[in-house]
């Protein structure tokens, strides 16, 4: 682009693009030929010009879908900056505009909510209200990502202009994990959304389920009884009674109001029953998915597609410079090697650091988890690359040598730092939700156990 038209672009300067349409009459189609290029809709789009931005729209209407670089249209850029002049022109050009992806897959009404841009929200909402139905690939709504990135007027803006049609659906709708919002308002434990959403008289109290479950099977009550378990607040007991009032339940105590309303229950029906939640159990479970590895592959690949080609670049630096640095830690341990005649034995190998095991092991077994952690990482970003089947054999290829090398080193130390690992990965992969509750009933009785003894030594100096 031409810096001069750029900074007419910047000024909304509509005489200067008159000007250099006399010189070139075709500039504006030349924008239509080179796909993901930067035009002066997106520059007027991102400096909030929006008489300049009209006057290109009826010049060359078709521009007006247009992706950047970075995967964003005129619209996008307007709707996450809040210039809702801009945004009204667009949608009068074309109202499909409110349905257009951004390459995170996300739509105006979705970045508006994130960024909190009440007046493009209700704009977007009037001109194309079809769009509140849009979700991302996590199948979060505008009032989930509203909700996720604490924005109450955004959420407020988007209630009220449903407040008479389909808000029950709106407020109910699950995202991929089954979490309403109602659900990451309780995590996260904002007060304030929740009472906007549980308000006594309002519409939208009427309309939310408290008692709906998400995928792990918990209600909101449930939720709430995690979160107080890992950083109890003295409000907490505030939004406890909000919730109760509301008819709030635990997962436990649906089953047994459904058991007693349905006393006989036909021998091929099956039903799934939510874990049952109990106080001393609740640690370390904020996010259920976390200790299955299935799901967190799943969460890491879809983190990685919503992150910026910049934000990849940047990761993919980081973990080349862990392998290559807990790579050469296996091959030049800590101590060195036994160089007098290499008098050692086939068990032990050649690395004089295996002479302290209650060391070696534990270095050999953090070094591994960081070499295979970074190794997994660059096999998620080279799906992006060309060739990356012959990447994925080399990264492999280079993981095996590793193993190599640290077997003829130290065959002990291997043994140990692989087997150790690779059982609590069976464990996990096999029966996470049983592993996870006995991890929570230990944690639970050692709290127990140190209360006793803190109690005992309190009297003893009583």
């Amino acid at each position: 682009m031409d810096p001069r038209l750029f900074e007419a672009a910047c000024r909304g300067d509509t005489d200067e693009l008159q000007k250099f349409l006399e010189e070139d009459r075709f500039m504006l189609e030349r924008c239509l030929l080179a796909p993901y290029s930067e035009t002066v809709l997106h520059v007027a789009s991102m400096a909030g010009q929006a008489g300049f931005a009209k006057e290109v729209l009826r010049l060359k209407p078709e521009i007006s879908s247009s992706l950047n670089k970075d995967g964003f249209a005129a619209i996008h850029l307007a709707s996450a900056n809040g210039f809702v002049d801009i945004v009204r022109e667009l949608l009068m050009v074309k109202h499909e505009l409110g349905h257009l992806r951004c390459s995170d897959s996300r739509t105006p009404l979705h970045l508006a909510a994130i960024t909190g841009r009440t007046e493009v929200i209700r704009e977007l909402l009037r001109i194309c209200p079809a769009s509140i139905e849009d979700v991302t690939v996590g199948g979060e709504t505008a009032v989930h990502l509203a909700v996720k990135n604490n924005q109450l007027k955004a959420l407020k803006a988007l209630v009220e202009s449903f407040k008479h049609s389909n808000i029950q659906d709106l407020l109910n709708a699950k995202d991929e994990d089954g979490n309403t919002v109602l659900h990451l308002a309780t995590a996260r434990k904002q007060g304030l959304t929740m009472k906007l959403l549980l308000g006594d008289g309002d519409m939208a109290a009427a309309a939310v389920d408290v008692n709906l479950t998400n995928k792990s099977g918990f209600t909101v009550l449930d939720l709430l009884d995690v979160v107080q378990q890992i950083v109890n607040e003295p409000g907490d007991y505030i939004l406890r009674d909000l919730l109760l009032r509301s008819g709030a339940l635990r997962a436990s105590e649906l089953i047994k109001s459904s058991s007693a309303a349905t006393p006989q229950v036909h021998q091929n029906s099956s039903i799934t029953e939510p874990p049952q939640i109990q106080n001393q159990q609740n640690v370390f479970v904020m996010e259920t998915s976390f200790l299955n590895p299935s799901q967190l592959w799943k969460m890491s690949v879809k983190e990685l597609e919503q992150s910026s080609e910049g934000t990849k670049n940047a990761l993919m630096v980081v973990v080349v410079l862990i392998a290559t640095v807990t790579y050469q830690a296996i091959l030049q341990p800590p101590g060195g090697f036994d160089a007098q005649g290499w008098n050692i034995t086939p068990f032990q190998g050649p690395a004089l650091m295996i002479k302290s095991l209650a060391l070696f092991i534990p270095f050999t077994i953090l070094n591994s988890v960081g070499f295979f952690t970074s190794v997994a990482v660059i096999i998620l970003l080279i799906n992006r690359f060309p060739l990356k089947k012959l990447l994925r054999l080399a990264v492999c290829s280079m993981a095996a040598t590793y193993a190599c090398g640290f077997l003829y080193l130290a065959p002990a130390a291997f043994i140990v730092s692989l087997v150790v690992p690779m059982t609590m990965a069976v464990v996990l992969t096999a029966d996470p939700v049983g592993f996870r509750t006995h991890l929570t009933k230990m944690m639970a009785r050692f709290r127990v156990g140190s209360r006793g003894v803190s109690r005992n030594e309190t009297h003893v100096e009583a």
